[in-house]
């Protein structure tokens, strides 16, 4: 059950980088993100020091920076295709 609601919570944050990258919603946003990301990512990274807690990290960390800064293309499709492979993952 807890694999399924991380798997949704990764789609939504897929869902506000491509909303912030649109201009829908405020950058702001990938702050809250960025803070779920690390810290999930971090909670993994303790308990089994696995590849895609350390790929998270890296995504919650580029979330900061992209809270300021405007986001290029090609990091955000790659982001967003992480996020949602995870997000579809979970589910299977």
């Amino acid at each position: 059950m807890l694999t399924k609601i991380l798997g949704v919570l990764d789609a939504v944050e897929a869902v506000f980088l491509i909303l912030v990258f649109f201009g829908v919603i405020d950058p702001i946003w990938l702050l809250r993100s960025a803070a779920y990301l690390l810290l999930k990512g971090w909670i993994f990274f303790m308990l089994g020091r696995d590849f895609a807690s350390i790929i998270d990290m890296a995504i919650g960390f580029a979330f900061l920076l992209f809270a300021f800064i405007a986001i290029p293309k090609v990091l955000m499709v790659l982001m967003v295709i992480w996020l949602l492979q995870k997000a579809a993952f979970s589910f299977v």
